[in-house]
């Protein structure tokens, strides 16, 4: 049965197996681009356990500095006091530590795995339900047009198409290779005054952080670096936009230009 289904796709021009090898390549792709950065889990767990670690020795004294404030205690309790939180606090706390920051980066990695699997099929979901609503609205609309009888269509013919797709491949050849070139040269330029202006205007948080200082440095620099590669990203999606753009524009315009002076040459001959 499978065997038939296969072959009925194959003969209407859809077959499976090449799918699956492109699906594969895809696959192969991201599994080695995902064999040089580590596990966000392992990372986090690390990370957040060295910290806890080296917090224990400030937490530990303002725990005992907190028992020797206590004015309605004597110096035998808080002596029993500090007794106590040395000799079960510095055995239990890294073995607390350890067991808590495991179990929350475990449920994380478990609840980020469920989104990575849930969210692109929800998010295709929502935009398939989104379009078929905008288009049957699009239809409804384009045969209310079509139904009256002053509707005026604007058509061109395959001749000024073919001139209109010949322009748009030399502009392409032409001026989108260079505004391509010229945004890769002047790129340097572009993320060095982003990384200065970002610089000169983030710096004020630091003197009004206080105590926060090296936590508002953390976050500048996960910030620092995201900011950077969104920039990059912008670079690269702009030198796209103008090479498509350069394509596009001027076959769109050229094509116009044909058409309208068709209609006019049309006007001008006259019936036969």
């Amino acid at each position: 049965m499978s065997a038939d289904i296969l072959g009925t796709l194959r003969n209407h021009g859809l077959d499976l197996s090449c799918i699956a090898a492109h699906w594969t390549a895809g696959y192969d792709v991201v599994k080695n681009v995902n064999e040089f950065q580590p596990n966000f889990a392992t990372v986090g767990f690390v990370v957040s356990y060295v910290v806890v670690a080296l917090c224990f020795p400030i937490l530990l004294g303002l725990a005992l500095y907190a028992v020797w404030s206590l004015a309605k205690l004597g110096p035998a309790r808080k002596t029993f006091s500090t007794i106590l939180i040395v000799g079960f606090g510095v055995p239990l706390y890294p073995i607390l530590a350890f067991l808590t920051l495991a179990i929350f980066w475990i449920i994380l990695g478990v609840v980020t795995l469920g989104v990575a699997v849930a969210l692109p099929m929800f998010c295709a979901a929502i935009l398939i339900i989104q379009l078929r609503g905008e288009l049957s609205v699009f239809v409804d609309h384009q045969r209310e047009m079509n139904q009256e009888d002053e509707l005026v269509v604007e058509y061109i013919t395959f001749v000024q198409l073919f001139f209109g797709i010949v322009m748009g491949c030399l502009s392409f050849c032409t001026f989108g290779v260079l505004a391509m070139a010229l945004t890769l040269l002047k790129s340097p330029l572009v993320l060095g005054s982003c990384v200065v202006h970002g610089v000169r205007h983030s710096l004020p948080a630091f003197t009004e952080s206080g105590n926060w200082c090296p936590l508002v440095f953390l976050v500048w620099c996960f910030a620092f670096v995201g900011g950077c590669i969104v920039v990059i990203l912008g670079i690269l999606v702009s030198m796209l936009v103008k090479l498509v753009a350069a394509g596009l524009w001027p076959a769109y315009v050229f094509t116009g230009w044909l058409r309208i002076m068709g209609g006019r040459r049309r006007h001008d001959v006259g019936p036969c």
